[in-house]
């Protein structure tokens, strides 16, 4: 029986292996492509410039992307759904991540505004990724890895570089950082998110590469209390990126590379 402080951690990883195998979860995803100024077909022709799985039509509709602007026309056959509601006329989409989320059958797919562009993201629970997913691999807890740290905010947000997935560079403004102490050293991470909803932290450390996925993995944290903030690196995870090749993942900024292993969280191998 485990120890009364390993359960949550326990729980709390069974329901993120959920979640990653959820029929729309990151394991689903099968395409991501850039839409181009004008008219972009959509379907699983191979001329079709957002390409859907092949056992999807081979032609559904139309993106037309004019400056900020994006339309979505169906073609007269196509059985379109969106919010549940057949799409027979031109329709207005947003860029929101899955807040305007089209549907063909069991594939879903939405637009994504990436850098200075815009892109299609499709999701199909019969992915090979995802039904060919051998479950998650962990370090075994341990205590030490549950550490306090102290959240410095900055006086001023900075704007931090981080690379991504795509090999372009993401320019994200931070709140501040989290201090902490670690092998007899001050460490500080650059976090994203806010006080009041906690914080997200893309990291690096020694393992990567050798016991976990080489760019990097994340970590989320509960809100800080009196800017004390509790470090959990039993819940470290592999970023979606480690999953799919269609994923868009941030990866660590040099500020955020820590010169020391943390054999904590998620472990990866191919």
């Amino acid at each position: 029986m485990k120890n009364g402080w390993e359960k949550p951690i326990i729980e709390w990883r069974e329901s993120f292996e959920r979640n990653r195998r959820a029929p729309y979860g990151w394991l689903s995803l099968v395409g991501l492509d850039f839409l181009n100024p004008g008219d972009n077909t959509v379907g699983s022709a191979k001329t079709a410039q957002v390409r859907l799985p092949t056992h999807c039509p081979p032609e559904v509709g139309i993106l037309s992307l004019k400056e900020e602007y994006i339309i979505f026309a169906p073609s007269p056959s196509a059985n379109i759904y969106f919010r549940n509601a057949s799409v027979t006329e031109p329709i207005p989409l947003t860029a929101e991540e899955e807040d305007a989320v089209l549907e063909v059958g069991n594939v879903r797919f939405y637009v994504l505004r990436r850098g200075d562009g815009f892109c299609v993201r499709i999701k199909d629970p019969a992915a090979p990724s995802r039904q060919g997913y051998k479950g998650m691999q962990w370090f075994d807890p341990k205590p030490e890895w549950v550490m306090s740290g102290r959240f410095c905010p900055s006086e001023h947000p900075e704007t931090i570089e981080f690379p991504n997935a795509l090999g372009g560079i993401d320019r994200v403004l931070v709140p501040g950082a989290v201090e902490f102490t670690l092998g007899n050293q001050t460490h500080l991470l650059w976090v994203q998110g806010s006080q009041d909803s906690g914080f997200f932290i893309v990291f690096g450390d020694d393992t990567n590469g050798r016991e976990t996925y080489p760019p990097g993995r994340f970590l989320w944290t509960a809100s800080p209390r009196d800017n004390n903030v509790i470090l959990d690196f039993n819940r470290a995870v592999s970023p979606p990126c480690a999953l799919t090749d269609f994923a868009t993942c941030p990866y660590p900024p040099a500020k955020n590379r820590l010169a020391l292993p943390i054999e904590a969280g998620e472990r990866f191998s191919r």
